[in-house]
Protein backbone atom coordinates (compact mmCIF):
# COMPACT_ATOMS: atom_id res chain seq x y z
CA UNK A 1 0.00 0.00 0.00
CA UNK A 2 1.52 3.42 -1.29
CA UNK A 3 1.96 5.78 1.72
CA UNK A 4 1.70 9.57 1.02
CA UNK A 5 4.05 10.96 3.13
CA UNK A 6 3.76 14.79 2.14
CA UNK A 7 0.25 13.92 2.87
CA UNK A 8 1.24 12.54 6.78
CA UNK A 9 3.72 15.29 7.56
CA UNK A 10 1.58 17.89 6.14
CA UNK A 11 -0.48 20.31 9.34
CA UNK A 12 -2.91 23.03 8.43
CA UNK A 13 -1.55 26.09 9.92
CA UNK A 14 -3.81 29.41 10.72
CA UNK A 15 -1.74 31.31 7.86
CA UNK A 16 -3.51 32.60 4.91
CA UNK A 17 -2.30 33.55 1.73
CA UNK A 18 -3.15 37.60 0.81
CA UNK A 19 -2.85 37.86 -3.16
CA UNK A 20 -1.92 41.05 -4.60
CA UNK A 21 -3.71 41.23 -7.77
CA UNK A 22 -3.22 44.80 -8.59
CA UNK A 23 -0.15 47.35 -8.05
CA UNK A 24 -0.53 50.69 -7.87
CA UNK A 25 1.67 54.02 -7.67
CA UNK A 26 3.56 55.45 -4.82
CA UNK A 27 4.82 58.64 -4.31
CA UNK A 28 6.95 60.82 -1.87
CA UNK A 29 5.69 63.96 -0.29
CA UNK A 30 8.19 65.99 0.15
CA UNK A 31 8.99 68.31 3.58
CA UNK A 32 6.82 71.45 3.27
CA UNK A 33 4.41 69.77 0.89
CA UNK A 34 1.27 71.97 0.83
CA UNK A 35 -1.73 70.49 -0.78
CA UNK A 36 -4.60 68.32 -0.41
CA UNK A 37 -5.09 64.78 -0.54
CA UNK A 38 -7.07 61.51 1.00
CA UNK A 39 -5.35 61.03 4.22
CA UNK A 40 -6.48 57.60 3.86
CA UNK A 41 -4.12 57.24 1.25
CA UNK A 42 -0.71 58.19 3.47
CA UNK A 43 1.42 55.99 5.64
CA UNK A 44 4.59 56.79 6.91
CA UNK A 45 7.77 55.37 5.44
CA UNK A 46 9.76 54.42 8.64
CA UNK A 47 13.22 53.80 6.89
CA UNK A 48 12.98 57.57 5.17
CA UNK A 49 10.87 59.20 7.79
CA UNK A 50 8.89 60.97 5.04
CA UNK A 51 4.79 60.48 4.42
CA UNK A 52 4.34 58.15 1.09
CA UNK A 53 0.87 58.35 -0.66
CA UNK A 54 -0.40 55.84 -3.21
CA UNK A 55 -2.79 58.09 -5.23
CA UNK A 56 -1.62 60.51 -8.02
CA UNK A 57 -2.40 64.18 -6.84
CA UNK A 58 -1.83 67.49 -8.58
CA UNK A 59 1.54 68.14 -7.56
CA UNK A 60 5.27 67.28 -8.98
CA UNK A 61 5.66 64.23 -6.41
CA UNK A 62 8.51 61.56 -7.00
CA UNK A 63 7.35 58.50 -8.20
CA UNK A 64 8.73 55.09 -5.93
CA UNK A 65 8.83 51.56 -6.31
CA UNK A 66 7.11 50.77 -3.06
CA UNK A 67 8.55 47.86 -1.20
CA UNK A 68 7.63 45.31 0.37
CA UNK A 69 7.48 46.72 3.84
CA UNK A 70 5.19 49.98 2.50
CA UNK A 71 2.88 47.43 0.52
CA UNK A 72 2.63 45.15 4.05
CA UNK A 73 2.06 48.77 5.73
CA UNK A 74 -0.87 50.34 3.42
CA UNK A 75 -2.56 46.52 3.46
CA UNK A 76 -2.71 46.67 7.16
CA UNK A 77 -3.93 49.85 7.58
CA UNK A 78 -6.68 49.33 4.90
CA UNK A 79 -7.40 45.85 6.57
CA UNK A 80 -8.12 48.00 9.78
CA UNK A 81 -9.96 50.96 7.95
CA UNK A 82 -11.87 48.11 6.73
CA UNK A 83 -12.59 46.12 9.92
CA UNK A 84 -13.53 49.92 11.79
CA UNK A 85 -16.26 49.93 8.81
CA UNK A 86 -17.59 46.88 9.61
CA UNK A 87 -18.49 48.23 13.42
CA UNK A 88 -14.91 46.16 14.45
CA UNK A 89 -13.20 47.18 17.52
CA UNK A 90 -9.47 46.94 17.48
CA UNK A 91 -6.90 47.04 19.84
CA UNK A 92 -2.90 46.75 19.49
CA UNK A 93 -0.63 44.04 20.53
CA UNK A 94 2.38 44.05 21.35
CA UNK A 95 5.44 46.27 20.01
CA UNK A 96 6.07 48.92 17.91
CA UNK A 97 7.03 47.81 14.39
CA UNK A 98 5.26 43.55 14.92
CA UNK A 99 2.14 44.14 16.73
CA UNK A 100 -0.46 42.27 16.07
CA UNK A 101 -4.57 43.44 16.73
CA UNK A 102 -7.27 42.30 18.76
CA UNK A 103 -10.98 42.72 16.98
CA UNK A 104 -14.30 42.12 17.89
CA UNK A 105 -18.07 43.09 16.73
CA UNK A 106 -21.17 43.69 18.57
CA UNK A 107 -22.42 41.21 16.24
CA UNK A 108 -20.30 38.46 18.23
CA UNK A 109 -21.41 39.18 21.38
CA UNK A 110 -22.38 36.31 24.21
CA UNK A 111 -25.13 36.17 26.06
CA UNK A 112 -24.64 36.46 30.10
CA UNK A 113 -26.51 36.55 32.67
CA UNK A 114 -24.55 40.03 33.94
CA UNK A 115 -23.97 42.51 30.94
CA UNK A 116 -24.32 45.30 33.13
CA UNK A 117 -20.80 44.34 34.44
CA UNK A 118 -19.68 43.57 31.58
CA UNK A 119 -19.40 42.07 27.80
CA UNK A 120 -17.72 39.16 26.09
CA UNK A 121 -17.21 38.65 22.55
CA UNK A 122 -16.35 36.20 20.40
CA UNK A 123 -13.43 38.20 18.23
CA UNK A 124 -10.21 37.17 16.95
CA UNK A 125 -6.27 38.06 16.42
CA UNK A 126 -5.07 38.85 13.62
CA UNK A 127 -1.50 39.84 12.38
CA UNK A 128 0.03 40.33 8.65
CA UNK A 129 3.10 38.76 7.27
CA UNK A 130 5.38 39.22 4.99
CA UNK A 131 7.82 36.19 4.09
CA UNK A 132 9.88 36.42 0.95
CA UNK A 133 7.88 39.40 -0.38
CA UNK A 134 5.17 37.03 0.05
CA UNK A 135 2.12 38.66 2.20
CA UNK A 136 0.16 36.24 4.99
CA UNK A 137 -2.85 37.09 7.16
CA UNK A 138 -2.38 35.24 10.21
CA UNK A 139 -5.47 34.65 12.41
CA UNK A 140 -6.48 33.48 15.73
CA UNK A 141 -9.65 32.78 17.81
CA UNK A 142 -9.35 35.44 20.72
CA UNK A 143 -12.08 35.87 23.62
CA UNK A 144 -12.59 39.34 24.33
CA UNK A 145 -14.10 40.03 27.35
CA UNK A 146 -14.91 44.42 28.13
CA UNK A 147 -15.90 45.46 31.17
CA UNK A 148 -19.19 47.83 31.20
CA UNK A 149 -19.26 49.34 34.70
CA UNK A 150 -17.09 51.40 36.46
CA UNK A 151 -15.73 51.70 39.46
CA UNK A 152 -18.63 54.33 40.87
CA UNK A 153 -21.04 51.74 39.25
CA UNK A 154 -19.85 48.58 40.65
CA UNK A 155 -19.61 49.92 44.02
CA UNK A 156 -23.29 51.36 43.78
CA UNK A 157 -24.71 47.36 43.11
CA UNK A 158 -22.59 46.72 46.39
CA UNK A 159 -19.46 46.35 45.53
CA UNK A 160 -16.91 46.92 48.97
CA UNK A 161 -14.35 49.74 48.16
CA UNK A 162 -11.58 47.97 49.53
CA UNK A 163 -11.83 45.13 46.88
CA UNK A 164 -10.85 47.49 44.38
CA UNK A 165 -7.78 48.69 45.81
CA UNK A 166 -4.41 47.22 44.34
CA UNK A 167 -6.35 46.19 41.11
CA UNK A 168 -5.42 47.12 37.47
CA UNK A 169 -7.38 49.45 36.11
CA UNK A 170 -8.08 52.10 33.15
CA UNK A 171 -9.18 55.27 33.02
CA UNK A 172 -8.86 57.70 30.01
CA UNK A 173 -7.99 61.63 30.66
CA UNK A 174 -9.13 64.84 29.26
CA UNK A 175 -7.82 64.38 25.87
CA UNK A 176 -9.83 60.77 25.34
CA UNK A 177 -6.07 58.77 25.82
CA UNK A 178 -6.48 55.68 27.87
CA UNK A 179 -3.84 54.82 30.26
CA UNK A 180 -3.41 52.06 32.60
CA UNK A 181 -3.21 52.66 36.38
CA UNK A 182 -3.24 50.61 39.81
CA UNK A 183 -5.60 51.80 42.34
CA UNK A 184 -4.14 52.65 45.49
CA UNK A 185 -6.72 54.06 47.51
CA UNK A 186 -10.59 55.36 47.38
CA UNK A 187 -12.01 58.52 49.28
CA UNK A 188 -15.97 59.21 48.06
CA UNK A 189 -15.87 59.90 44.35
CA UNK A 190 -12.29 59.87 43.81
CA UNK A 191 -9.25 57.17 43.51
CA UNK A 192 -5.72 57.82 44.31
CA UNK A 193 -3.88 55.74 41.72
CA UNK A 194 -0.60 54.88 40.22
CA UNK A 195 -0.67 55.77 36.44
CA UNK A 196 1.73 52.74 35.12
CA UNK A 197 2.26 54.42 31.71
CA UNK A 198 4.28 57.51 33.23
CA UNK A 199 4.87 56.15 37.07
CA UNK A 200 3.23 59.05 38.57
CA UNK A 201 0.24 59.25 40.81
CA UNK A 202 -2.91 61.33 40.40
CA UNK A 203 -6.64 61.23 41.88
CA UNK A 204 -9.60 60.44 39.32
CA UNK A 205 -13.03 59.87 39.58
CA UNK A 206 -14.12 56.72 40.29
CA UNK A 207 -16.94 57.00 37.51
CA UNK A 208 -13.63 57.45 34.68
CA UNK A 209 -11.94 54.02 36.01
CA UNK A 210 -13.00 50.72 34.89
CA UNK A 211 -11.36 47.60 36.33
CA UNK A 212 -8.97 45.40 33.70
CA UNK A 213 -11.39 42.44 33.41
CA UNK A 214 -8.75 39.56 33.70
CA UNK A 215 -11.09 36.41 34.03
CA UNK A 216 -9.83 35.80 37.85
CA UNK A 217 -10.46 39.28 38.76
CA UNK A 218 -13.88 39.72 36.96
CA UNK A 219 -14.96 36.28 38.76
CA UNK A 220 -13.71 37.57 42.00
CA UNK A 221 -15.84 40.65 41.84
CA UNK A 222 -19.27 38.47 40.61
CA UNK A 223 -18.60 36.32 43.42
CA UNK A 224 -18.70 39.34 45.70
CA UNK A 225 -21.89 40.74 43.87
CA UNK A 226 -23.37 37.24 44.33
CA UNK A 227 -23.83 37.30 40.58
CA UNK A 228 -24.36 34.31 39.17
CA UNK A 229 -22.10 34.61 35.87
CA UNK A 230 -18.81 31.72 36.19
CA UNK A 231 -16.84 33.65 33.66
CA UNK A 232 -14.24 31.10 34.01
CA UNK A 233 -16.49 28.12 32.68
CA UNK A 234 -17.23 30.67 29.87
CA UNK A 235 -13.54 31.33 29.11
CA UNK A 236 -12.87 27.42 28.68
CA UNK A 237 -15.62 27.12 26.68
CA UNK A 238 -14.81 29.23 23.93
CA UNK A 239 -11.39 29.31 24.28
CA UNK A 240 -11.73 25.01 23.77
CA UNK A 241 -9.66 24.58 26.81
CA UNK A 242 -12.88 22.09 27.78
CA UNK A 243 -12.92 20.63 24.43
CA UNK A 244 -11.77 16.36 23.80
CA UNK A 245 -10.78 17.88 20.22
CA UNK A 246 -9.32 21.19 20.90
CA UNK A 247 -7.14 21.07 17.91
CA UNK A 248 -10.02 20.76 15.64
CA UNK A 249 -11.97 22.73 17.19
CA UNK A 250 -9.73 25.88 16.76
CA UNK A 251 -9.01 24.91 13.40
CA UNK A 252 -13.05 24.77 12.35
CA UNK A 253 -13.52 28.14 14.47
CA UNK A 254 -10.51 29.88 12.49
CA UNK A 255 -11.58 28.92 8.83
CA UNK A 256 -15.03 30.33 10.31
CA UNK A 257 -13.35 33.42 10.91
CA UNK A 258 -11.28 33.69 7.91
CA UNK A 259 -14.49 32.76 5.73
CA UNK A 260 -16.51 36.18 7.74
CA UNK A 261 -13.42 38.33 7.46
CA UNK A 262 -12.94 37.07 3.50
CA UNK A 263 -16.69 38.32 2.74
CA UNK A 264 -17.09 41.31 4.86
CA UNK A 265 -13.81 42.83 4.29
CA UNK A 266 -11.83 41.64 0.99
CA UNK A 267 -11.23 42.64 -1.36
CA UNK A 268 -9.20 45.32 -0.32
CA UNK A 269 -8.54 48.39 -2.35
CA UNK A 270 -6.75 51.67 -1.89
CA UNK A 271 -5.13 53.44 -4.97
CA UNK A 272 -4.99 51.59 -7.90
CA UNK A 273 -4.06 48.60 -5.51
CA UNK A 274 -6.21 45.29 -5.13
CA UNK A 275 -5.83 42.65 -2.76
CA UNK A 276 -7.58 39.61 -2.91
CA UNK A 277 -8.31 36.89 -0.21
CA UNK A 278 -9.29 33.12 -0.55
CA UNK A 279 -9.89 31.71 2.78
CA UNK A 280 -7.66 28.45 2.34
CA UNK A 281 -5.52 28.12 5.11
CA UNK A 282 -1.51 27.11 4.05
CA UNK A 283 -0.20 23.68 5.01
CA UNK A 284 2.92 23.50 6.97
CA UNK A 285 5.17 20.92 5.60
CA UNK A 286 6.41 19.36 9.61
Amino acid sequence: MKIEIDGVYRKPSNLFHLNVVLFGKVYRIPHGFIGTYDENLEIYDHTTGQKLVCAKIRANLQEITPSSSIIKSYIIKYFTLELKRNNYSMNRVGGKFESSYYAHSPSKAIHTEDQDIYKIFDGFEYRILCIEDTFFLCLNPHLKIEMVASVKELMGKGLPPDVVVSLKATYRDNQGNSHRCILVSLKGDTCALRNMDYGRDEEINVADIHIIPRPEILQYILNKLQRSSNIIQTQRQYSFLAQKEAAKARFNKTMEIATDVASKIFPLCFGDFKIEFVPKTISLRL
